[in-house]
């Protein structure tokens, strides 16, 4: 379900798609992610190109130890997210699209589509949105802000996705109340992403 910043494009065309080439995209996407084994099957001299075992794997096991702890801690905390209240800051409101269309016609809207579970997701917020310097954009520019939480999978944002050809998130939809048409930013946000909205 967390698909930046590589498989989102793909994945969202599965919804506009008829079934047999919807099933194209997951048979390409399987066979890119078992290409590696494809090639050593059929040219078993490329084994030969691989690094030898010995002493210096015992180290490489004891270094990976690190991402496998770490991987665990996270995912505690996304247990955590998901069993207590999501928290946003006071300039953020929950999903709800009657609310949503009735700002539209008299200001921005910008939506955040979100999980707790989504690293991207999380690295986005920290990095972009949640910053003083965009925080004080949004503000100056009069922006509703709307962060649509998906960690459990909320019916309303689900079908909020669907509208969008998405099933996944980080998603970003910027609304202008002076245009008809809304704006899908990056997966991968920058600073300068959000600039550009106001320009």
């Amino acid at each position: 379900p967390c698909t930046a910043p590589f498989m989102g494009t793909a994945l969202g065309l599965t919804l506009l798609f008829p079934a047999h080439l919807s099933i194209l995209i997951f048979l390409s996407l399987g066979f890119g992610l078992a290409l590696p084994m494809v090639l050593i099957a059929h040219w078993p001299w490329l084994i030969k190109k691989l690094p030898n075992s010995g002493p210096w794997m015992v180290t490489f096991k004891k270094l990976m130890a690190i991402p496998l702890f770490l991987t665990s801690l996270w995912l505690f905390w996304v247990l955590y997210q998901q069993l207590s209240p999501v928290k946003n800051l006071k300039s953020w409101s929950s999903y709800s699209i009657t609310e949503i269309n009735k700002k539209k016609q008299n200001q921005d809207v910008f939506i955040d589509f979100t999980a707790s579970w989504c690293i991207t997701c999380q690295v986005n917020k920290q990095a972009v949105l949640d910053t003083q310097e965009i925080q004080e954009l949004f503000k100056k520019h009069n922006v509703y802000l709307v962060r649509a939480d998906w960690t459990n999978h909320d019916k309303n944002v689900t079908n909020a996705l669907k509208n969008y050809q998405r099933n996944s998130v980080p998603l970003y939809v910027y609304y202008n109340k002076d245009s008809d048409s809304e704006v899908i930013l990056s997966e991968i946000l920058t600073k300068k992403d959000i600039i550009k909205l106001f320009k």
